[in-house]
C-alpha cells in the first residue's frame, strides 16, 4: 500500500476548499481533511422552521433555558447549529445532514485518486482502511467509500461491521470488481468527480443492510 503524500491537485482546481494533513493512526499514513466553513448562527425563525413548531414555542424554550442561544448587539436572538443539533437530538428530532456536522464523506483510496476527485467540505480522505475504522465513531461519515486496491488483506466483513457499530446508517461503497466477501457493501465500477456526487445526492440508506 502506498503510504507517500502526493500533490494536492485538488486544492488548485477549489482553492476555496484547501485540505490539511493530520497524522494518520497507522505507520507513515497520512490523513487529508477538507475543513467546514463555519456555519452562520441560525435565526429564530430558521430553527422554528427546523423544528416544525412556531417562534413562540422557541421562545418558551429560551425561556425556560432548554435550549443555548446568544443575542446579537440589537438584542435579535442567534442560535448555534451545533447547539440546536444537540437540542433536536436530547428532544427526539430528526436532525437534518446539514445542521449534524457529520463527515459527509470518508474515502479510503490512493491521495492521486482522491486529488483528482473534487472532494467536498467536510470529507476526510485517507489511504489506510485502519485509520478509518480509528476515525469513524468520532467523524460519523454518511458515505464511505472504499477502492479495492487499499483493501488488500482486510476482512471485508469485519471492516464493514466495525463501521456500522459506529455509525448504523452509513452507507458503504465498495469501487472495484466485485468482491467474494462483499455482502453489504454498494458496489461500484469506478470512481470519478461524477459518480462520487451521485453518490452523495443520496446520503442514507432507506433500507438495513442484509
Amino acid at each position: 500500500m502506498n503510504q507517500r503524500a502526493t500533490a494536492d491537485a485538488s486544492a488548485e482546481q477549489n482553492p476555496e476548499i484547501e485540505p490539511e494533513w493530520e497524522d494518520g493512526r497507522s505507520s507513515g499514513s497520512r490523513i487529508k481533511v477538507y475543513r467546514r466553513e463555519e456555519q452562520a448562527p441560525l435565526t429564530t425563525r430558521q430553527v422554528a422552521e427546523l423544528l416544525g413548531c412556531g417562534v413562540k414555542t422557541v421562545h418558551n424554550w429560551v425561556a425556560d433555558g432548554r435550549i443555548p442561544h446568544f443575542r446579537t448587539p440589537g438584542r435579535h436572538l442567534r442560535f448555534r447549529a451545533e447547539d440546536v443539533a444537540e437540542f433536536m437530538r436530547r428532544s427526539g428530532f430528526p436532525v437534518p445532514d446539514e445542521l449534524s456536522c457529520r463527515c459527509p464523506l470518508l474515502l479510503v483510496a490512493e491521495d492521486s485518486t482522491a486529488a483528482l476527485l473534487g472532494l467536498p467540505r467536510g470529507a476526510i480522505s485517507l489511504e489506510n482502511p485502519l485509520d478509518a475504522l480509528v476515525m469513524c465513531p468520532s467523524h460519523r461519515p454518511l458515505v464511505v467509500v472504499v477502492v479495492a486496491e487499499q483493501m488488500a488483506g482486510v476482512d471485508l466483513r469485519a471492516f464493514r461491521a466495525a463501521i456500522e457499530r459506529a455509525c448504523d446508517d452509513c452507507r458503504v461503497v465498495w469501487v472495484g470488481p466485485t468482491p467474494q466477501d462483499g455482502e453489504g457493501y454498494e458496489m461500484l465500477d469506478a470512481l470519478d468527480a461524477g459518480s462520487l456526487a451521485n453518490l452523495l445526492r443520496v446520503r442514507r440508506r432507506d433500507r438495513p443492510i442484509p
